[in-house]
């Protein structure tokens, strides 16, 4: 029987062992190298990156994080910026914004008040005085 996860792509051409080996180092880039703190980062340079093509990248993201590509790098940018306006109380808003990879002011705001339900500054007066 297939697994679940595959039913919707059952005609695709991306095979299991080729899913677990994307996710796997897809993982690894997004925890370890933070790739998403590149502003420019693009489906296809994370194609390119793993070397197969882009719909196999989309589809593996969309298979394992029930997101698409540009959701899963902006929840990983957020995530991000979130500890740092926690834990590094002296950067700056836009520093922040910046070091995790957002370019416009507003769809940082935009990004982060959909996740937190706070602006950033909001979210970093819950913890001024810890």
């Amino acid at each position: 029987m297939l697994d679940k996860k595959f039913l919707k792509y059952k005609n695709s051409n991306l095979k299991k062992t080729e899913y677990t080996d994307l996710i796997v180092t897809i993982k690894k880039l997004l925890n370890e190298v933070k790739i998403y703190r590149n502003e420019n980062l693009s489906l296809q340079e994370l194609a390119d990156k793993l070397n197969t093509n882009r719909h196999k990248v989309s589809q593996a993201i969309n298979m394992e994080f029930d997101k698409s590509f540009y959701q899963l790098i902006n929840s990983c940018r957020i995530e991000e910026s979130k500890a740092l306006i926690e834990n590094e109380k002296e950067l700056s808003i836009k520093t922040i914004m910046y070091e995790v990879g957002f370019v416009s002011k507003s769809s940082f705001y935009a990004a982060f008040k959909n996740v937190t339900g706070k602006t950033p500054s909001q979210y970093r007066n819950l913890f001024e005085n810890k």
